[in-house]
C-alpha cells in the first residue's frame, strides 16, 4: 500500500479583520480548512511575508501612525499548500497624545557662555524624537537635542525651558526654566 502524495491546497482564510490602533494591527481570521489539516497561516504585510502561526488572530506590532497598511493571510498544509489568499486594508489612527513634560532641567556644566544643561527623559505613547531648548521670552526653540542633555551658547541673565517632541510633533508642556548664567 503506497500513500498519495497532497496536492490539495486548504481552502481560504475565513473573513480577514483588521483592528487598527495608533501603533498596532490586530489581525483575526476564520479557520480554512483542507482535506488532511492546517497546519498555520502566513500572514504577509504590504506583499512582504511578516511572520506565520498556528493561531486565529496576530498582533503587528511598532507601526507608524496614521499610516495604510495591507494585509494578506493564506492557509498552509502539512506539505506546504498554500490557500488563495484573503486581504484587508486598514490605516492606523493619529498619534493625538503629547509626551510628557521634561522635568529636573538643571545645569551641570559652565564654561564661559556655554551651559550643559541636563534633564529627565520624557515618555511618550510612540516615540520622542527630540527636545527644543527655548530662552524665556521667545517663541522660536535656540537649540535641538536628541537626547536629555546639551551644551549651548546663554545670554548672561536669560533663563531657558526644554518641551519633548514626539515623531508626530506633539509637543509637551513646558519644563520649569533655569537661569543660563548670572
Amino acid at each position: 500500500a503506497g500513500t498519495t502524495a497532497d496536492g490539495t491546497a486548504p481552502s481560504a482564510p475565513a473573513s480577514l479583520a483588521g483592528d487598527a490602533g495608533t501603533t498596532t494591527v490586530d489581525l483575526a481570521w476564520g479557520a480554512a480548512s483542507d482535506d488532511v489539516a492546517v497546519v498555520g497561516y502566513r500572514i504577509s504585510r504590504d506583499g512582504t511575508m511578516i511572520a506565520t502561526t498556528s493561531d486565529l488572530a496576530w498582533s503587528d506590532a511598532a507601526r507608524t501612525p496614521l499610516t495604510t497598511y495591507t494585509y494578506s493571510v493564506v492557509a498552509l498544509d502539512t506539505v506546504g499548500n498554500a490557500s488563495d489568499a484573503v486581504a484587508v486594508t486598514v490605516q492606523t489612527l493619529p498619534d493625538t497624545l503629547h509626551p510628557t513634560r521634561p522635568l529636573a532641567l538643571h545645569k551641570v556644566a559652565r564654561s564661559g557662555a556655554y551651559v550643559t544643561f541636563d534633564w529627565s527623559p520624557s515618555t511618550d505613547n510612540v516615540k520622542v524624537a527630540k527636545y527644543y531648548i527655548y530662552r524665556v521670552g521667545r517663541s522660536a526653540p535656540v537649540a535641538v537635542a536628541r537626547i536629555s542633555r546639551i551644551r549651548i551658547a546663554t545670554i548672561r541673565g536669560a533663563s531657558y525651558y526644554v518641551r519633548a517632541v514626539d515623531t508626530s510633533g506633539n509637543r509637551s508642556a513646558a519644563s520649569g526654566s533655569v537661569r543660563g548664567r548670572s
